[in-house]
This record gives C-alpha cells, structure tokens and sequence, in this order.
C-alpha cells in the first residue's frame, strides 16, 4: 500500500469530517404551550447572560429577584430552616430573601416547627402556628401563644399552656399543669393529676374533679361543681345549679345559695340554715337532709331529716288528696292542747274504737 499524498489525506479529512457532522445533535428547540421541544446544541449565551438561566422555550431569561441569599447546609444534627414567605431576619438556612414563615426539622431529635417564631426543642415534638413551643417530649403545640412544656402534652387555640406530663390544653387563657389534666375553653384551670376544667373561668384544683360551667371550683378530691358560681370542696362531693356549696365528704347541694356541711348530706331548695353541728366535714352533722326556704335577707328551712329519723316540718303535713283541712295530721301536742273541745263518744270496749264528732 502506498502513502497517501498531500492530495489524498486532504480527500480522507474532508469526508471524516462530514461523516463527524451528521453524528452530531442539532440546535436545541424550545417547546411551545402546543408542542414539545426538541434535544440539541444549547444557544450559546451572551456576556449579558451571566446571571441567567435557560428556560424551557429555548431563551436566556433572569431568575429570582432574591438577592444575598445563601443555602447553608447544615453539618450538625442541629435544626435546618427552610423560610417560605415574610421578611427574613438571617439569609442562612433560607430558600430566598424577604422570608419569615419557616419550617425547620432536626433530624437527630425528630423536632419539626412549622409557623411564624415557632419554636421546637423537645425530641419528637411538633410546633406550629406563631410565637408557639413545644418544649416536651414527644409534645405538640400548633395556634397562637401555646407553650407544651411537660412530655406528651398537647396545646392548641390560644394563650394556652400544658405543664405536666400527658396534660391538655385547648381553647383561650387555658391552663393544664396537673398530670394528665385537661383544660379547655376560656380562662379554666385544670391544676391536679387527672382534673378537668371546661367552660369560663373554672377550676378544677382537685385530684381527680371536674369544673364545668361559668366560675365554678372543685378543689376536693374526685368532686364536681357545675352551674355558675358552685363550690365543691369536699371528697367526692357534688355542687350544681347556682352559688351553691358542698363543703361535707360526699355531700351534695344543689338549688340556690345552699350549703351542705357535713358528710353524705343532701340539700336542696333556697338559701337553707346550714347544719351548725360542731362535727368535722368529715363526719356526719346533725341533718342527713336539708330543705331550704329562705331568702338572701333570712335563711330558713322548710324540712329537715337528722341520722335517727326523727323529721320537722315548717308547715304542716296533709295526707290523701282532700279535703284538705279535713286530711291534716295532727300532732300529740295539738291534740293535748284541744282536750276537753273535742266531744268524744264512750269508749267501745268491745271493739275498743273511739267516736270523734266533728262540729
């Protein structure tokens, strides 16, 4: 085989050129709101063109206007910010300038925020919303104001707070700090393990009690007040309806302005005289029941039962349906009081029956 010449290899290069020109790609196509673009040699940009980028339809166009903003990433188990919208007051840890609603994860504790000022440091917890901490194990703070501080709490609405471990707080300026309370609607307070405080500005103080209504209290162990203005303060003792008072173990006052004071009694009516007995609320007093009558002006009763029985009336006691003056029952004194008006027909000794003629 001879070498080729000048002539020859000049020949060889023209073709292995336009053999290299039919591999390679054509221009890039950009595609339309009607049909796809097609792959190729990109556009080649201008001195101008320094801080664009490439857009779908085959032109040079600007990016963001976000200036001075720098994504960090992090290189601890700390927590890593993503900010979504607002003004940013720190450009690290951010997808863009003018941010200041954030989300943050940190993936050694498991804490997530999500919100405005939302801040997470228990392990596995969530806070969302603004100015929100769930500071707990395990806990979740989402609304306004809300901080979950004891592990496993929940806190929710706003200005609310759960101290304790498994304690729950939801609605406004509501506060459960007992373990494994529950606080909710307005300004209630559930203070003692295992309390429920619901409606306005309730209390339950008590180890295990329950609050309902409008400023009602059950600060005893395992009481319940409920109405307006009700006082349980005695174990397992019951206040309901209005301004009413269950100071005795296990008693229960219920009506208007009544007060039961004495273990397992039960009062009823308005604004009875309370049971003035020197026992301890602990103990049994004189009534084991109470009928009140009275006003705020003077406290009265209307019937009381003490522990042997023995029952006094204010009134009088009628039996069957009438007439009435006819059916009262009278008593020993009444009839003592009457002797020798009342005309009385000789004894019956055989059938020992006596006659009272009425006149």
């Amino acid at each position: 085989m001879s070498l080729l010449d000048e002539n020859g290899l000049s020949r060889v290069w023209s073709k292995m050129k336009a053999w290299v020109g039919t591999q390679l790609p054509g221009d890039f196509a950009g595609a339309t709101t009607a049909s796809a673009g097609t792959h190729g040699l990109v556009p080649a940009p201008t001195a101008s063109d320094t801080e664009k980028f490439l857009k779908g339809d085959g032109t040079w166009a600007n990016g963001s206007t976000d200036v001075n903003v720098t994504q960090t990433p992090t290189t601890t188990n700390a927590d890593y910010r993503i900010l979504l919208s607002g003004s940013a007051d720190n450009v690290e840890h951010t997808e863009g300038a003018g941010k200041n609603v954030q989300f943050t994860a940190n993936p050694s504790t498991g804490a997530v925020t999500f919100g405005s000022r939302a801040g997470s440091a228990g392990s596995n917890s969530f806070a969302q919303g603004q100015s929100v901490v769930a500071s707990g194990t395990a806990a979740h703070a989402e609304g306004y104001e809300t901080t979950a501080e004891g592990e496993y709490t929940h806190t929710e609405g706003n200005h609310t707070y759960a101290f304790e471990q498994a304690s729950h707080a939801e609605g406004e300026y509501t506060i459960a700090s007992g373990l494994g309370s529950h606080a909710e609607g307005w300004g209630t307070i559930a203070t003692e393990y295992y309390s429920h405080a619901e409606g306005q500005a309730t209390t339950a103080s008590g180890s295990c009690s329950h609050a309902e209504g409008y400023d009602t209290l059950a600060n005893g162990f395992y009481s319940h007040a409920e109405g307006t203005n009700t006082t349980a303060s005695g174990s397992g003792s019951h206040a309901e309806s209005a301004y009413t008072e269950a100071s005795g173990n296990y008693a229960h006052a219920e009506g208007y302005h009544t007060i039961a004071n004495h273990k397992s009694q039960h009062v009823f009516g308005e604004y009875n005289i309370d049971d003035n007995n020197d026992a301890a609320a602990s103990a049994r007093g004189t009534y084991v029941e109470i009928v009140g009558k009275g006003t705020a002006n003077a406290r009265s009763n209307a019937r009381t039962l003490d522990w042997d029985g023995n029952e006094v009336l204010a009134g009088k006691l009628t039996v069957g349906a009438g007439p009435t003056n006819n059916m009262d029952v009278a008593t020993k004194q009444y009839v003592d009081n009457q002797s020798g008006q009342i005309p009385v027909d000789p004894v019956d000794t055989t059938n020992l029956n006596i006659w009272i003629e009425s006149t």
